[in-house]
């Protein structure tokens, strides 16, 4: 079937939020509007100041939205600044066409499953995960920029499939059934582990319990990259049962066949995952990307004696550090460490983890507290992130 995409002459064009123009500026002057609630412009692009999700565009044109929209929840959005942002442009008959920049789980089909389905997307690219400035400095967030246009039929929908039959993920109360612990969560996601032998990450928050059905599934689960699996969806390191599923489907094969025997496919050497969703390949490999080595021993330690600082891990203070003492704020961890580790902690955006779409879209017992999986995770992160831009103009 043929797309049928208007003459560009004759789209009008849209930033929803155009920031200081750098988007609008790319964009023809005489068909071109822009709104920011904050325009940073100075007046040069014309940019409207007004909340873009209060506006409609002119129903006699034709538009295509082009923008790079906040990517953690603003208030009074539930969905998310790209989800928001997408949905805004897809409710105007007068749309074709989006262009958009979005976070890395933007790519999860939990999410593309609930876009507007007259909406279909031509176009993924992979950007560097360091394209991004802020305050001067470069800021490691993964991201990709996808290209959608509105046709006359909806799409189909993306499968999630969370289980498998060869073998069954157990609820916690029947964790002594499990075979293997499977780390989801934090330094060390996917890693999976004997029971008797969990490491240093032995939160049961952050696992699952594999029991397995079929002989060898544990290995084979072992055999699969699971950094390779969940980079293309989130910026910090979590996985999700449906890509398990479909990481496992992708390396041995569809269950569901006839002559399934996943012994016959990838035995005797690491199964790799091919991309099933996305039409381009990450333009960083994982191996790329800032180490997530293990915290060092003395980095973190979590005490509630002689505390270096406290870290509320209870809403309304969630993330927010303060300064050690003998008293314990209610909800929080006690952390000892040196002052090169508080520098680093201050420097993680707790806000916009805990707000971002990725965190709301945890269970709801589990996105109502912050973990020590949580907090060594993102430390580890941020201290691979300085090591790799340690004083960048």
């Amino acid at each position: 079937m043929t797309i049928i995409i208007p003459p560009l002459t004759d789209l009008w064009w849209v930033e929803p939020c155009a920031g200081s123009g750098n988007i609008l500026r790319q964009m023809p002057v005489d068909r071109r509007i822009g709104y920011d609630i904050n325009p940073q412009d100075n007046g040069e692009f014309g940019i409207i100041q007004a909340d873009y999700r209060t506006q409609r565009l002119d129903p006699a044109k034709l538009w295509a939205m082009v923008t790079n929209p906040a990517f953690r929840k603003q208030p009074g959005d539930p969905l998310g600044g790209p989800q928001t942002a997408f949905e805004w442009a897809a409710g105007q008959p007068c749309v074709v066409a989006v262009g958009i920049i979005a976070p890395h789980w933007f790519q999860r089909h939990t999410i593309e499953n609930r876009l507007c389905p007259y909406f279909h997307r031509v176009h993924r690219e992979i950007l560097a995960p360091d394209s991004f400035l802020r305050d001067g400095q470069r800021k490691w967030s993964p991201a990709i920029f996808d290209v959608w246009v509105r046709r006359d039929y909806m799409r189909e929908p993306l499968e999630v499939r969370d289980v498998h039959p060869d073998w069954e993920f157990l609820p916690a109360h029947r964790s002594p059934e499990a075979g293997a612990w499977m780390q989801h969560w934090g330094v060390g996601y996917g890693d999976i582990k004997s029971p008797d032998h969990l490491g240093r990450t032995h939160d049961p928050t952050s696992h699952w319990f594999i029991k397995e059905r079929r002989p060898g599934t544990i290995d084979r689960l072992k055999r699969i990259n699971w950094h390779e699996v969940a980079y293309p969806t989130l910026s910090s390191p979590r996985l999700h049962k449906d890509e398990v599923v479909g990481a496992y489907i992708a390396a041995y094969g569809e269950p569901e066949a006839p002559d399934y025997d996943p012994e016959v496919r990838g035995a005797g050497e690491e199964a790799t995952v091919p991309a099933a969703r996305a039409p381009t390949p990450p333009a960083a490999h994982p191996e790329d990307m800032p180490p997530l080595v293990e915290a060092d021993a003395g980095d973190l330690e979590f005490a509630l004696t002689s505390p270096t600082v406290w870290i509320g891990r209870r809403a309304p203070n969630m993330g927010v550090i303060t300064d050690g003492g003998a008293k314990r704020p209610v909800g929080t961890y006690g952390i000892r460490c040196s002052p090169e580790a508080v520098a680093i902690l201050r420097s993680i955006a707790w806000a916009e983890i805990i707000g971002g779409a990725a965190w709301a879209s945890r269970d709801v017992a589990d996105a109502d507290q912050l973990y020590r999986a949580d907090i060594v995770g993102e430390y580890t992160r941020a201290k691979a992130a300085a090591r790799i831009y340690p004083a960048l103009p």
